[in-house]
């Protein structure tokens, strides 16, 4: 079993169990205490919490939750001596995230396991820029991939020194900017409203600072 196949087994069954959970509905009463209650199967899933009640529980608390304790995992993943049990951890996090947007975007559990799909087929966000096919490698690289060259250039200054890893080279920047340049870190709302954050870099002479979501190094 490949990889990601794995990330989908655990993903599928974790939202198994939690299902109630996220999506507000029994579908049996195996964990009741009472005997007769346990072996009752229901021909449709019985919902106990109205469906906007439930996704907006979601919006507000789960996915925030869940958001935070990837940052924790990243941080901590970043270090030297970090744990590599929390790269399983960190893919884990991501798919079940996936699932549960898809969720809140479609209503249905059919959305939620099509995002769960989607996510396990595009590139993630845990990778590195050695992991990624070589032909964004050698682009990322070569070429400027970011429009403004002289951000690029910071960006493979700090490759040079701390590696490959998306986090160490985005935690790295200020400590590799030349006579001034600046680096700073804000969250920014996007197109759907969530928050996000975003590195601005700023050189003598520019208008304005250069901006680039933090999700471009993922």
């Amino acid at each position: 079993m490949g990889k990601d196949s794995e990330l989908r087994e655990w993903a599928l069954n974790h939202w198994k169990i939690y299902r109630s959970k996220y999506t507000g509905e029994v579908i049996d009463f195996k964990r009741s205490s009472s005997e007769n209650w346990r072996n009752l199967k229901l021909e449709k899933p019985i919902s106990l919490i109205p469906k906007s009640s439930i996704i907006s529980n979601i919006l507000n608390f789960e996915i925030p939750k869940l958001k935070y304790e990837i940052e924790q995992a990243e941080e901590e993943s970043a270090k030297v001596d970090s744990d590599p049990g929390l790269i399983l951890e960190l893919k884990r996090k991501y798919a079940l995230l996936a699932m549960i947007r898809g969720f809140c975007k479609g209503k249905t559990e059919e959305a939620a396991i099509k995002a769960l799909d989607e996510h396990l087929t595009s590139k993630e966000p845990y990778e590195t820029f050695n992991e990624v096919p070589e032909q964004r490698k050698t682009h990322s690289q070569k070429d400027n991939f970011f429009k403004d060259k002289n951000f690029h250039e910071l960006v493979m200054r700090t490759m040079e020194k701390v590696g490959t890893h998306w986090n160490k080279v985005k935690q790295n920047l200020k400590n590799n900017t030349l006579k001034g340049e600046t680096i700073t870190y804000k969250s920014v709302s996007n197109f759907e409203g969530e928050m996000r954050p975003q590195i601005q870099y700023f050189r003598e002479g520019y208008p304005e600072p250069f901006e680039v979501m933090e999700s471009t190094f993922k």
